[in-house]
């Protein structure tokens, strides 16, 4: 579902964007007389930069969702595989020295992953509740 809502959010910004390069009513609000390529590629950027910017929390959260998705599958793969997946991110994280504890509002607006707390929290959970016992 991301693949086709990327494409079709990309032919949407390309469909505005060829819009903005042959507009003009666009040339004329600012007294230019005919579309001028290189004005309209402004124009449309910051026209556009409101646009992603409201898009990207849906695109973040989506992300985020799939992790947790991709979480879940492989603790119903194999009751090994919560634990070593853990374990695993523990690592990932300590070598990268990313922020352990990220304020929620930081998380929603840039996180494309959920935080290592949340995630950990998530698969514990699901494997108590698919095997009956805590990693």
């Amino acid at each position: 579902t991301s693949l086709v809502i990327s494409i079709v959010y990309s032919f949407i910004m390309l469909y505005a964007m060829g819009n903005f390069l042959t507009s003009p009513i666009l040339s004329s609000a600012f007294f230019i007389p005919e579309p001028k390529v290189y004005l309209c590629v402004v124009f449309f950027s910051f026209a556009w930069g409101a646009i992603d910017f409201v898009m990207s929390f849906v695109m973040t959260a989506q992300s985020r969702s799939n992790e947790f998705a991709a979480d879940r599958f492989s603790v119903e793969a194999d009751p090994s595989y919560g634990k070593l997946l853990g374990d695993a991110l523990k690592k990932l994280m300590k070598k990268s020295k990313v922020n352990l504890t990220p304020h929620p509002f930081y998380v929603f607006m840039t996180y494309s992953h959920p935080p290592l707390d949340d995630r950990i929290k998530a698969i514990r959970e699901h494997h108590k509740l698919k095997y009956g016992e805590t990693i």
